[in-house]
Formats: structure tokens, C-alpha cells, sequence
């Protein structure tokens, strides 16, 4: 009988290891953000319903066959699906802001159907409305608000390249949303 001893595999040990790391980490997040796609960093969104233009607390309201929501709606979805948070931005809106942006400047807002799903590796909710600040507060670096049924939740988040969005707001006639990623909010 030989007595061969068993050979130590490094090399399947540090695959082993590395394995149960990485999976560890991956459940870890799924857990906290109930999403197993978080690590895709996109957003699956419906098209909206409406998409409403405040200007200086004037309203204006696009619906599906508006000419300007037909060019609206493939700019906010590219905006809004391309972010660059690696967890919420941490502003808010108080009531102030709130009231400044029905009666002041101009923002966007985007209504959907059903939730926006966002993909990230941090737990945002489901939301079914957008804000978007074009100028005033929070404005000029591409946050936006999400929330439901009118209420605004705390964190944003923020749009990968804005100015799409701001020149096509500038091209319809909206020429104060000519507020590149240069402006500052205050």
C-alpha cells in the first residue's frame, strides 16, 4: 500500500474563497435592496403619462401625441435611466423649496403609470413620479426627486449627462433652461 499524501490545490482554495466572497457581498446587497439586478446601475421605466412644465408657477401639461412630449419623453428617458449615484444624494426638499418650485423658475416633472424600478446597489423605493429642478435650488447638476401621489421622498438622484435635456427645454422655448451642469443651485 502506498501511502500518497493528498496535494494541497492553492489555487482552488483562493477560487473557493474568492467565490464565497463575492457571493457573500453580492447577497448581502440583494437583502438590503430586494433587487437582484442592483449591480446593472440602469433604470427600467414605462412610458410616462404626463409630463408637466412649471414656469414660473404657470403649468403646462404634455400628453402622449403632443408633439413636445413625443420629444420630450426619449430625452427624460435616457436622463433618467442614466445615473451616476453610487448611493441617494443627500438633499431634500423642505417646503420652501417645495413652494419655490410651484411658484418660481422652472422644473420638471414626470409622471409614470407604474414604479420606475431602479437598478442600484441602494434601496430607492418605487417610485411613480419624477421632479426635475432645471433652475432655482438643487438645479444645474442634474438632480432629480423621486416620489409618489404628490409626496416628495428624501435623497436624489443624479442624471448622467443633463444637457440633452437642457438644450431640448431651451430649443421648445423654455430659454431659462439654458442652466448647463455650470450653474449651481442654491
Amino acid at each position: 500500500m502506498s501511502s500518497a499524501k493528498p496535494k494541497s490545490n492553492v489555487l482552488t482554495l483562493v477560487v473557493v474563497t474568492l467565490v464565497c466572497f463575492l457571493g457573500m457581498i453580492y447577497g448581502v446587497i440583494y437583502v438590503t435592496t430586494g433587487n437582484p439586478f442592483w449591480f446593472l446601475s440602469n433604470a427600467e421605466v414605462s412610458q410616462p403619462m404626463r409630463i408637466v412644465i412649471s414656469v414660473e408657477g404657470e403649468r403646462v401639461a404634455f400628453v402622449p401625441g403632443d408633439q413636445e412630449y413625443e420629444e420630450l419623453v426619449p430625452i427624460i428617458t435616457e436622463a433618467v435611466t442614466n445615473f451616476t449615484n453610487n448611493d441617494l444624494v443627500p438633499i431634500g426638499l423642505s417646503e420652501q423649496t417645495l413652494e419655490d418650485y410651484r411658484s418660481k423658475g422652472i422644473n420638471l416633472e414626470v409622471q409614470y403609470p407604474r414604479p420606475i424600478k431602479f437598478n442600484t446597489p441602494f434601496r430607492v423605493g418605487e417610485p411613480t413620479n419624477l421632479l426635475i429642478p432645471i433652475t432655482g435650488r438643487h438645479s444645474g447638476s442634474g438632480n432629480f426627486f423621486l416620489g409618489e401621489k404628490g409626496e416628495w421622498w428624501y435623497g436624489g438622484m443624479r442624471m448622467a449627462d443633463p444637457e440633452p435635456l437642457y438644450q431640448q427645454l431651451e430649443a421648445m422655448g423654455f430659454t431659462s433652461a439654458l442652466m448647463s451642469t455650470t450653474s449651481s443651485g442654491s
